[in-house]
């Protein structure tokens, strides 16, 4: 049965005002398009710490030099010792006995006041440019060149201390001085002019029976 005109119409009204209020929802729960997508900010990117790079290994400096020639000086310039060997391992410290082809028939000037006071010659001789110390090993000899009639020392090993102007040595000290003197001892002590010495033993005296 048709319905008549005047109840069509509030049925035709009222799904229009259903479509509207179903529009309206999905607006504002899913925005307005472009507009409300151009109002979201993006979401920021965390920054990444930059890679760290591997420490580079420095190689140590060193090298076999023919025909040494090494002067030591002092801050102001003064010369301290100079070492002449036929061959020698040269590094960052210095002469470096500890490295292959160390100092050969070495013989080690020291000064005292920019003069010449005595020599040290050995098998392995080592010169320290920070300390300007000198080392020896093996057979090494000590005399003097400004004290006439000074003994000469022998020692396995010696160093000699330009601050305290001092030589020590130890194992198998001999002091010999011509013509018939000879001292044997553990360990030496001396001045660089080699003038004054001291000669000690590491083993305890032996007590004799009577």
């Amino acid at each position: 049965m048709a319905l008549p005109p005047s109840c069509a119409a509030p049925r035709a009204r009222g799904r229009v005002f259903v479509l509207l209020l179903v529009s309206l929802l999905s607006l504002g729960a899913f925005g307005c398009g472009r507009r409300g997508g151009a109002d979201r900010k993006p979401a920021e990117a965390t920054p990444r710490e930059p890679a760290k790079e591997p420490e580079k290994q420095v190689p140590p400096v060193a090298g076999t030099v023919r025909g040494l020639d090494l002067t030591l000086t002092d801050a102001r310039g003064v010369i301290v010792a100079r070492v002449k060997a036929q061959s020698g391992a040269v590094g960052r410290t210095g002469v470096d006995t500890g490295a292959a082809g160390a100092v050969q028939r070495a013989v080690a000037t020291l000064y005292e006041q920019g003069k010449a006071s005595a020599v040290i010659t050995g098998d392995q001789i080592a010169a320290d440019q920070a300390t300007r110390m000198i080392s020896g090993k093996g057979n090494v000899v000590a005399r003097s060149l400004v004290q006439p009639g000074s003994p000469t020392v022998r020692a396995d090993a010696m160093t000699w201390r330009p601050d305290q102007h001092k030589i020590r040595g130890q194992g198998n000290v001999v002091l010999t001085r011509q013509p018939n003197v000879r001292v044997a001892g553990d360990r030496f002590e001396a001045d660089t002019r080699l003038r004054h010495f001291r000669i000690t033993n590491d083993a305890p005296p032996v007590a004799v029976a009577r």
